[in-house]
């Protein structure tokens, strides 16, 4: 071996995305373990590979020969999943079985299936803000940021809406995994490993029996190569959107509404200046990247950036890491409304990138310009406000309380939220 080669006793860091002191500070975590090494070694979780560095990550992302996604090889998630029985395609699945999924699921969430849904969302939007706009108190995650993103998801899989804020709610909690009683604790990881499986499943199987306009329904009902597809994953196709749909784009919505208060004069900018709306929308994803990464697995001994790489060996591509790396981004770690370029990563990159990008930018632009043009003086209650004690899977929030002005008030036009969507 190269002498000139990195091995796990050369990179190790102590580096834990599941630990209280990463939640407490991610981007500072990313700093630490990116400048001791782009790739670097942790023990944590049985070891594993992190990757903080832009370029890396990049390479690792398009090289799903040597970095395999599949359930079989351990999955996306470090710890594992696998002893919960999670089936999530087409994310745990490796081409060419991913491509196949893909083309069955991508023609209902493109930028121009989502884009009549619009109306839809902002009428939901509008009818939220509705309900708590007179009393000037507001929990913007929970009357807002996580039911609306579930209708959304919901609508295109042809799910019942009368289940949205249970949904809503089962999935949030489940991220946040807050500290409480056991016996309700239990309940919810009951409706989240157990019951919303199981119902999507059932759907499924309606829909192949009576098929409607929906994903599910022209999931359920496409002609498959078996030896690609297979039924039994096909039934969990709307858990693993349903997932990923939800709190995602509910905390990329929960950051960027704190942020915003915290820094008045960058909100007034956003309300009054709609030449940054778009690259504003581009840098919030960017700096927040709400999903901090996903695992891998190597496939085989191979040498990849000058490391020592061992088939088995666990990686963590973190994309939040990389949307912060010094080496692509000028001044990474502040936040800046104009930002161009920006290539960031925070819904991926290559063929797993994220197939429900457009409806969670159709989404969060809608939310984001309804709350700043009727309640744009809003203020976060800091001291209420409850972080994710674990952000190893969303960088979230467990709620965002706020006060305004009762009834609302003026603002000047915010641009519209559709252009989000591209």
């Amino acid at each position: 071996m190269s002498a000139a080669l990195r091995t796990k006793s050369a990179c190790t860091i102590a580096f834990d995305h599941h630990s209280p002191e990463f939640a407490a500070d991610t981007i500072g975590a990313y700093r630490t373990a990116r400048e001791h090494c782009p790739i670097a070694w942790s023990e944590a979780w049985g070891g594993f590979w992190v990757v903080t560095g832009y370029d890396e990550a990049f390479a690792a992302l398009h090289d799903d020969d040597l970095f395999s996604s599949a359930r079989e090889h351990g999955g996306v998630s470090i710890p594992s999943l696998e002893g919960y029985g999670v089936v999530a395609p087409p994310i745990d699945l490796d081409p060419p079985r991913l491509q196949a999924y893909r083309r069955l699921m991508t023609p209902s969430l493109s930028s121009a299936a989502v884009a009549p849904l619009t109306t839809e969302v902002q009428t939901w939007v509008e009818s939220a803000i509705d309900a708590v706009v007179e009393s000037g108190k507001a929990d913007l995650l929970y009357d807002l940021g996580s039911p609306v993103p579930a209708k959304a998801i919901m609508r295109v899989l042809g799910y019942d809406l009368a289940e949205a804020d249970r949904y809503a709610d089962v999935h949030h909690l489940g991220f946040a995994m807050p500290p409480g009683d056991e016996e309700q604790f239990q309940r919810m990881v009951h409706e989240f490993v157990t019951r919303i499986p199981a119902e999507c499943k059932a759907a499924f199987w309606e829909k192949r029996a009576n098929p409607a306009d929906d994903l599910v329904s022209r999931v359920a009902t496409a002609a498959v190569d078996p030896a690609l597809v297979s039924i039994e994953e096909l039934e969990n196709v709307g858990t693993t959107l349903l997932a990923g749909g939800v709190d995602t784009t509910t905390n990329w919505f929960a950051n960027t509404v704190i942020w915003l208060s915290r820094n008045p004069d960058q909100r007034a900018r956003l309300i009054d200046d709609a030449s940054i709306w778009d690259t504003a929308m581009e840098e919030f994803l960017r700096y927040f990247s709400p999903v901090p990464g996903l695992a891998r697995t190597v496939t085989r001994d191979a040498v990849f950036f000058d490391h020592q790489l061992h088939e088995g060996d666990k990686f963590f591509v973190a994309f939040g890491a990389a949307n912060h790396d010094p080496r692509q981004f000028d001044r990474p770690d502040e936040l800046l409304l104009d930002r161009r370029p920006n290539r960031n990563m925070a819904f991926g990159v290559g063929i797993h990138r994220c197939v429900g990008s457009h409806l969670a930018r159709l989404v969060f632009g809608v939310m984001l310009e309804a709350v700043l043009r009727r309640i744009p003086d809003y203020r976060v209650l800091e001291s209420d406000l409850v972080m994710y004690q674990d952000r190893g899977r969303i960088n979230g929030w467990l709620n965002v309380p706020v006060e305004f002005t009762p009834g609302g008030a003026n603002a000047s036009p915010v641009p519209s939220a559709s252009r989000s969507a591209r």
